[in-house]
């Protein structure tokens, strides 16, 4: 039996959308940042908004404090995302969402004896109508007609109608007004034979409301064009190819381009078609998990790590890096694992943390994301940490036998693991740009690696911030061809935080010329959608408020504590092996704690925290070592603090002993490279007045080894902490004997920076 649908929108205002392609409304429903897929993605306003809680409440050391955003779904529209739950409750009827506050009704009418009798107001004179065939809108400036429509006069009306003969359209568009029909209510103009759509005065009284609404969604959906894409029962690859058979050039550039949450404003996520959205940059892979020598505590890290992320709304994290440190004056050294490329091998199990374990049934080296987690990131692609002196962003010489034994493996070991996607570096492989190395990108990468396979494509790869600018030096002085140079080297999306037009514009002109093939384009924005896909965020592109309560929550500090304490690393106990100073009585007279470090969260957490740059002092909420200490020895033992005591202070005081808490400031990137390698101002005097005056155990909050050697005799205990990031409690549970020392270096502690770079596994002669 025909049935004529008759649909009534009044405007919702700026912030709804009509979603063609998904036969919806959409509405301020997104309290996030959301993973945009392509065509016509716009997210409005995207202000921090629940990203700012990446870093600044997630508050376990061991969180991921840099994202992006990959944004979804088809043509839906996302309004002021930092209103979140501020936004009013909706009505939802076949995921057709609305502001409960906007008037909004439906109704359908059996074709009886009683015909439908619509009025129609003249809201939408410029609208057209919706064409539920062919699952598009028609409007007034379309070069397709109306479809027909068959005039019909009630017996019983004085007023004209027209009669929908086709039942699966909805006619918004009116008829030439009659300057006779035409009167003035109130001051406004009221057309009586104008046809407009007024639910309130429909008859149908033989239908519930329940069976009208039902009716509409069976109605509505029954002959819209099948599209595999959006058919989570199809293959991915089918998918994937019915998705880019639809896509303009515009919109697969668009996908390619990831930009910063700043500028991602609603004109520019709507023009440009943005497939991707920064939140910061960098991460840190808790490296105070390394020396515990423990992949399973890793990867519970990566799983607490992915919840906390996911609790903001964001399904993209920046880590593991897994860099191999072959020389600590290197500022990022911090971010890796260990100099032992087998260490970071091992390490690489935080990716199935991040992203779930793979099941029994999945390829080999697919990228795989599972539901609630997060798709992960291996970088620097490749040798960023062999560059020469350890400066940073430089270049890394090596022969082929060390490249692919020393930095390469862990990379074959993240792509078996399933990782979704890898970074490039910004440095040099003998002197070539590795974002524009074709070799090492496609070549080795996505071809010997196999960061694909034979039956579809795999992950995608993503340049640094910038980097393909840093491809000529100075940074953007040949704009184009380091685009040209990028895209075909192998990256597929390109992190163009603020110069996306440029980027957008040069690469288009790049395609229409043919410099830069259809082909590749296609390849890259299949890989981008491969790992949307996967992620199931065309079903799924909203962020589930359940995770919430994962934000620092008491498990995950407690996880973290558990990696602080199995990670420190005893380097000296006692004069002999029979005057041992460690553990500590927590039953003392008196304790002096001392030491710039002692009392300072922004210094146990470091870099890339709450800020790039990291900060000091209570930059967030955590335990430091002096509270740790306090805590664990009780109020029935005094503990006295003094940053930097002077001599005068250790004469007229006594205490039972001493712990003194030194080491590096907080850093980042470039700013961390160092050739010396020393602790921090006042430090060295701090050790020296404190531990010559009495019994001392020295802790060093550093993310790296630093010269010690001076002042080894004056302390009786030498303690490697790491950066314990916001769970300082770690470090007295093992200081006063509540757990035992477990962990090992994972990188060679130097006496001098002379001998540096010296790495496990070679020789005294080898030493340069």
């Amino acid at each position: 039996m025909d049935a004529a649908i008759v649909v009534e929108f009044f405007s919702a205002g700026p912030s709804d959308f009509f979603d063609m392609e998904h036969n919806s409304c959409r509405s301020l429903v997104y309290a996030c940042p959301v993973l945009a897929t392509p065509m016509r993605a716009f997210i409005h306003g995207v202000s921090p908004g629940l990203a700012s809680l990446v870093g600044a409440s997630s508050t376990s050391s061991s969180s991921v404090y840099a994202c992006a955003v990959l944004a979804t779904p088809m043509r839906a529209f996302v309004h002021d995302v930092s209103s979140g739950l501020a936004n009013p409750p909706r009505r939802v009827v076949n995921n057709i969402f609305f502001p409960a506050h906007h008037y909004f009704d439906t109704i359908a009418s059996i074709l009886t004896r009683r015909p439908l009798r619509p009025r129609f107001h003249d809201d939408f004179h410029d609208t057209g109508y919706f064409d539920i065939d062919h699952d598009i809108l028609r409007t007034a400036t379309s070069t397709t007609a109306p479809p027909p429509m068959l005039s019909a006069t009630s017996a019983n009306s004085t007023k004209g109608h027209r009669l929908l003969e086709q039942p699966r359209r909805v006619s918004l568009q009116p008829r030439l007004r009659d300057a006779s029909t035409v009167t003035t209510v109130g001051g406004r103009q009221v057309d009586h034979a104008e046809e407009t759509l007024r639910f309130s005065e429909m008859v149908c009284p033989n239908v519930s409301w329940g069976c009208l609404l039902l009716l509409l969604c069976f109605a509505w959906t029954g002959d819209a064009e099948y599209m595999k894409y959006k058919d989570p029962k199809q293959p991915v690859n089918t998918r994937i190819k019915d998705l880019i058979g639809r896509m303009t050039l515009a919109e697969k550039i668009g996908q390619m381009t990831q930009i910063e949450r700043s500028v991602a404003s609603a004109d520019v996520m709507k023009n440009y078609f943005i497939g991707s959205i920064l939140s910061g940059g960098g991460s840190v892979p808790a490296p105070q998990a390394t020396p515990a020598m423990d992949p399973d505590l890793v990867k519970r890290i990566g799983e607490a790590t992915a919840l906390e992320v996911r609790a903001t709304g964001i399904p993209y994290t920046f880590a593991p890096c897994i860099a191999v440190c072959r020389d600590p004056r290197w500022g990022r050294c911090y971010e890796s694992y260990s100099e032992d490329h087998k260490i970071v091998q091992q390490m690489t199990d935080i990716i199935l943390g991040l992203q779930g374990e793979i099941p029994v049934n999945h390829t080999k080296g697919v990228p795989y994301v599972a539901k609630n987690k997060v798709a992960a990131c291996a970088k620097h692609f490749v040798g960023d940490g062999g560059t020469h002196n350890g400066i940073n962003e430089n270049n890394t010489i090596i022969d082929v036998h060390g490249l692919l034994g020393i930095h390469m493996p862990p990379y074959y070991d993240s792509i078996i693991k399933g990782v979704a996607t890898v970074m490039v570096s910004y440095s040099s492989v003998n002197g070539e740009k590795m974002h524009a190395n074709h070799d090492l990108v496609t070549g080795y990468l996505k071809s010997k690696l196999r960061f694909r396979n034979g039956d579809g494509l795999q992950g995608f790869v993503i340049s640094d911030w910038l980097g393909i600018d840093r491809i000529t030096s100075p940074a953007g002085a040949n704009y184009t061809y380091s685009v040209q140079a990028g895209i075909n080297a192998g990256i597929d999306m390109v992190m163009v935080p603020f110069n996306y037009t440029e980027f957008i514009e040069d690469a288009t002109s790049l395609v229409n010329k043919r410099i830069i093939s259809m082909s590749r384009i296609d390849d890259a924005v299949s890989r981008i959608l491969r790992v949307k896909f996967t992620m199931g965020l065309f079903e799924n592109p909203l962020a589930d408020l359940s995770f919430a309560d994962q934000l620092g929550k008491k498990e995950h500090r407690e996880l973290a504590r558990e990696a602080v304490r199995k990670s420190l690393v005893l380097l000296k106990n006692g004069n002999t092996p029979n005057q041992q100073f460690l553990p500590l009585p927590k039953k003392a007279s008196k304790i002096l704690v001392a030491g710039s470090h002692a009392s300072n969260l922004g210094y146990q957490c470091g870099g890339w925290s709450i800020q790039w740059m990291g900060g000091s002092g209570d930059i967030t909420a955590g335990t430091t070592i002096l509270d740790a200490i306090k805590s664990t020895v009780g109020d029935a033992t005094p503990v006295v603090y003094s940053e930097n005591p002077d001599d005068s202070f250790m004469k007229n005081n006594e205490f039972s002993f001493a712990i003194v808490v030194v080491g590096e400031p907080p850093y980042a990137e470039t700013v961390g490279d160092n050739t010396d390698l020393t602790i921090l101002d006042p430090g060295p005097d701090t050790i020296r007045t404190v531990c010559s005056a009495v019994k001392c155990a020295v802790v060093v909050v550093s993310g790296r080894p630093v010269v010690i050697e001076p002042y080894l005799p004056l302390m009786e205990a030498l303690v490697a902490a790491w950066l314990p990031g916001t769970e300082g409690q770690g470090v007295a549970d093992v200081l006063f004997g509540d757990y035992g020392f477990t962990g090992k270096l994972s990188c060679t502690w130097f006496k001098s920076v002379d001998q540096l770079p010296m790495n496990f596994g070679l020789s005294a002669l080898g030493w340069q």
